[in-house]
């Protein structure tokens, strides 16, 4: 039988329990209307025959007549009820305020306007754009709102675009600037085991990361700091303390 033929509810007070059942007369409005009515009624009619009960557990547990449990059998006793306090319909029914680039982490990538992910999910999804080569083993595509440079040789089933470098740039420009210039001295078709053992490489990609990093934020100067150690350790790479000493 249809629900819309009746509604039923099971009240249970102080260890009494009753099924309210509401036939419908009329319309599925009119119907919970009535049943809202009967339940109501029911519940009011139980908890003031409960208030006896309530009494007794008070003084049991050596309650004063302000106690908690004194002050429900009152509550009941009256026909009252608890108040939940009010709500604002009109506040409820406003959309979510719309996200800002600013309020999402870093690590979230932007997969339509306003929605987004992290950089898994997007790959898992297919989010990603098509990759363009710059370098020979070396690719640039967007990632979300960024674009990043992708190690075409690591690639695999699970992640057919394979990992990137981890330097994140606004604009395609930029990645392919950095890539041209900045990374066009390294090999980037060796596998990637041997890419990530590269030190020299990795000094390199850390840098660009922490710089990339730190233009998007100029006022934060933990990141600033961070971006002027990775280019210092690079200066040292390319000019080791011993050569400057023997020149």
């Amino acid at each position: 039988m249809s629900m819309d033929t009746h509604r039923e509810t099971v009240l249970t007070v102080t260890g009494i329990t009753r099924v309210i059942r509401t036939e419908r007369t009329g319309t599925v409005k009119k119907l919970e209307a009535d049943h809202t009515r009967a339940v109501k009624a029911a519940l009011v009619d139980m908890r003031k025959a409960g208030v006896p009960d309530l009494r007794a557990r008070a003084r049991a547990v050596g309650e004063g007549g302000k106690g908690r449990i004194s002050k429900m059998a009152d509550l009941w006793e009256r026909g009252g009820f608890t108040p939940y306090g009010t709500y604002n319909v009109a506040a409820m029914r406003k959309p979510f305020p719309k996200v800002t680039p600013a309020d999402v982490p870093d690590y979230f990538v932007e997969t339509a306007p306003g929605e987004y992910v992290t950089s898994e999910i997007a790959e898992e999804s297919g989010a990603t754009e098509m990759l363009e080569e710059i370098l020979p083993g070396l690719k640039v595509g967007r990632d979300g709102r960024y674009w990043v440079l992708r190690l075409a040789g690591s690639a695999t089933a699970e992640k057919p675009n394979g990992t990137h470098l981890g330097p994140c740039f606004r604009t395609k420009a930029a990645a392919r600037k950095s890539a041209l210039t900045e990374l066009a001295s390294f090999n980037w078709t060796r596998p990637h085991a041997e890419i990530r053992d590269d030190e020299r490489a990795k000094t390199v990609v850390v840098w660009i990361k922490l710089r990339e990093f730190a233009a998007r934020k100029p006022s934060d100067q933990w990141r600033q700091e961070d971006a002027r150690k990775a280019e210092v350790a690079i200066r040292e790479l390319e000019h080791p303390a011993s050569e400057t000493l023997a020149a």
